[in-house]
């Protein structure tokens, strides 16, 4: 119940940024940097679920969704760099849904062992 507030501000700030940022792009002519910008923003949107949820793996979702928007930028413009940046948030993305998966079926494996 806590959570909400704070999950749902969080949210808002991401989208709301989300969508300045790409309005501001489109118009000023760069869309090509929309991705890059989305991997900036949702990285740090990772941030603060950290501390929300008390997990400490968004700290490292985070910080590397940032590090490989931004570092897609050293590609030259083109629609490679695009989707390199979107490629590596979507696994970013991915892997920590798959360290998520893995430690709560360690956990319940752990717990259903400890039942016997």
């Amino acid at each position: 119940m806590r959570f909400r507030k704070f999950f749902w501000i969080d949210f808002g700030i991401e989208w709301g940024l989300g969508g300045i940022a790409t309005f501001v792009l489109a118009h000023v002519g760069r869309s090509d940097l929309i991705p890059q910008a989305f991997g900036v923003i949702i990285g740090l949107h990772f941030l603060p679920l950290a501390i929300i949820f008390e997990a400490h793996l968004y700290y490292w979702t985070g910080a590397i969704m940032v590090i490989a928007a931004i570092g897609s930028l050293v590609i030259p413009r083109s629609d490679v760099r695009s989707i390199v940046g979107c490629t590596a948030i979507g696994l970013i993305l991915w892997l920590t849904g798959i360290v998520i998966l893995r430690r709560i079926t360690w956990q319940s494996d752990r717990l259903a062992n400890s039942e016997i």
